[in-house]
């Protein structure tokens, strides 16, 4: 049993107190009871329990009570404690799998930047051996062939200018 005492005390008050005034703030009493039981995760079976030791309760009090006045009276606070209990039950379903798709969400972003990542060293490796031999290429050239010398300098500057924007990626 997942219910507390309290929580089966408060049940049957609520329902021998409605059962003699009618008063509609039972009901969201009744209510309240439904949404704190699926918070504290107890199990929709227990309801039985608890609406069990009402009835028992009403008939103690009054071992004459007809069925019809029973039913008449513990109806709206069992009706109104499992809409409560359904649309709390519901909202935490709705929140877990919101909670669920976020993690889902996140790990999939985590490895998209794994892959990322790898895919980035990937491209580095070959680029820096290519800006090295560039480098080594525009030393080599003599200074007394502008135009060479100007061609391969322009070559090499595109060249490092677009693999640093690489490396920055």
């Amino acid at each position: 049993m997942s219910h507390s005492a309290d929580q089966a005390v408060r049940y049957v008050a609520l329902v021998l107190a409605y059962a003699s005034d009618r008063d509609e703030a039972r009901l969201a009493d009744a209510g309240a009871l439904g949404r704190e039981l699926v918070a504290r995760g107890v199990p929709v079976e227990e309801i039985a329990e608890l609406h069990e030791v009402a009835l028992r309760a009403l008939a103690g009090r009054d071992p004459a009570i007809s069925l019809a006045h029973v039913a008449d009276a513990t109806s709206p606070p069992l009706v109104e404690l499992l809409m409560a209990y359904g649309l709390a039950d519901r909202e935490h379903a709705d929140a877990r799998r919101r909670s669920e798709r976020l993690l889902a969400d996140q790990r999939s972003l985590a490895q998209l930047g794994e892959l990322a990542a790898v895919v980035a060293h990937e491209v580095r490796n070959p680029l820096a051996g290519i800006g090295g031999a560039l480098r080594a290429i525009a030393q080599s050239v003599p200074a007394g062939q502008p135009r060479v010398h100007g061609a391969t300098r322009r070559t090499c500057d595109f060249f490092l200018g677009a693999s640093a924007a690489v490396v920055v990626i």
